[in-house]
């Protein structure tokens, strides 16, 4: 389990199983992002995160290879959310995903 702040990202492997679980400790929503180097990807490379949910994404593979950050106080730039930026650990794309 990795304790970043009070958000925890917690990893539980089976014989070639893999799952991600992310998990909002924070009073605030934040937003996780993942990219993919190798082996299966995530369904989504970001999404928001309330405080106090979790999200798990079973069977990404016991040879999935990437990076997992947080982002935090990410605000729409356009109408309906099109476009956001953050206050930390945006990727500059743009996009939540």
């Amino acid at each position: 389990m990795t304790d970043i702040g009070k958000a925890t990202l917690s990893v539980h492997q089976g014989a070639a199983a893999v799952t991600f679980t992310f998990r909002n400790n924070c009073p605030e929503t934040v937003w996780p992002a993942t990219l993919t180097s190798s082996g299966p990807a995530f369904p989504t490379t970001g999404f928001a995160l309330a405080p106090g949910a979790s999200v798990s994404f079973p069977g990404v593979g016991a040879t999935w290879s990437g990076r997992v950050w947080g982002r935090y106080r990410c605000t729409a730039t356009a109408p309906g959310g099109a476009r956001s930026s953050c206050e930390s650990g945006d990727c500059g794309t743009g996009q939540v995903a």
